[in-house]
């Protein structure tokens, strides 16, 4: 099985190598929970991020070596960067919109104008 993996740095400055780095993980399909906890164990990142690409959003969950988060800052920007700036999203009148059904509890909106905003919505 080949799974698409990208390490990006949120939060970076002017300085190289800053930043805070995040796994990412193109899925197909979830795979079975110990199976993503042994592929972040193995990236040894702080978090990897796990997104699975639908017709209208993505559904997103984050994994550090040991544990599930519920949420992650940094790991919710670097696939968002990915999937505009990298992979590329739907963009209509120079703005892109994506939807992020991330774990049980929250929707996820982000846009990107000159900058990325984020939304989160509890559900």
């Amino acid at each position: 099985m080949k799974i698409p993996y990208y390490q990006v740095d949120a939060f970076v400055t002017e300085k190289p190598f800053s930043g805070n780095p995040a796994g990412v993980c193109m899925l197909d399909e979830w795979l079975p929970d110990d199976i993503l906890q042994s592929i972040a164990f193995e990236n040894n990142l702080s978090e990897t991020a796990f997104i699975i690409e639908n017709p209208d959003h993505f559904k997103l969950r984050w994994f550090t070596p040991i544990l599930e988060m519920d949420l992650c800052g940094h790991a919710t920007l670097a696939p968002a960067f990915l999937i505009m700036n990298v992979l590329g999203s739907v963009c209509l009148n120079g703005y892109s919109d994506t939807t992020y059904n991330i774990s049980r509890t929250f929707l996820l909106n982000s846009q990107i104008v000159e900058y990325l905003l984020l939304s989160l919505l509890l559900l």
